[in-house]
């Protein structure tokens, strides 16, 4: 027997002969649809983490961390980017009925769900750091730092105001031929 898998005759080895030398590999022996899980999972948790980070009370830290995970949207490999491709092909695997898992067999894929899990590790610890040390802001704060820096254009007010007085007189008017 050769279990050194050494060369024979014409250059080929026992194991190259095998039923399963063409077979695709698994990688962590994982299937399709493990993945696929993962990489729906990752991609919830760093929405989750990004809308955490957005209550996060000084502003200085929530630009901070939008820096570091949202980043330069023409940087391929910032983490938004990175997010953003695995929801794509979450949304590709899950247009196919059924479920086409088949997506995350690709090694690139996988690779993809790894680094995103491994990065939104990172994420929950600087959230959870900044919400500790800082602390989050309160529903109507939240609120406040949305609308914060938006200006009404001038005629909004105005034209909100007429209005409301033309859908007055014209409920006035029909009350008062009843």
């Amino acid at each position: 027997m050769n279990f050194g898998a050494q060369r024979l005759g014409l250059g080929s080895s026992t194991f190259s002969m095998s039923p399963f030398a063409g077979a695709k590999r698994r990688a962590l022996g994982q299937n399709g649809q493990q993945w696929y899980s993962r990489a729906k999972s990752a991609v919830a948790e760093y929405d989750n983490l990004w809308d955490r980070a957005q209550h996060i009370a000084p502003e200085r830290i929530r630009i901070e961390l939008a820096s570091k995970y949202r980043g330069d949207p023409s940087d391929r490999d910032n983490v938004q980017n990175m997010r953003n491709t695995l929801a794509y092909y979450v949304s590709q695997a899950e247009s196919a009925v059924p479920v086409n898992y088949s997506v995350f067999d690709q090694n690139q894929n996988q690779l993809r769900v790894t680094k995103l899990e491994n990065l939104n590790k990172e994420f929950k610890n600087d959230v959870e750091f900044s919400e500790k040390t800082y602390g989050t802001m309160n529903p109507v704060e939240y609120l406040e730092s949305m609308v914060e820096g938006q200006t009404l254009p001038s005629w909004a007010i105005p034209t909100a105001v007429m209005a409301g007085l033309a859908i007055a007189g014209v409920i006035i008017v029909k009350l008062i031929k009843k």
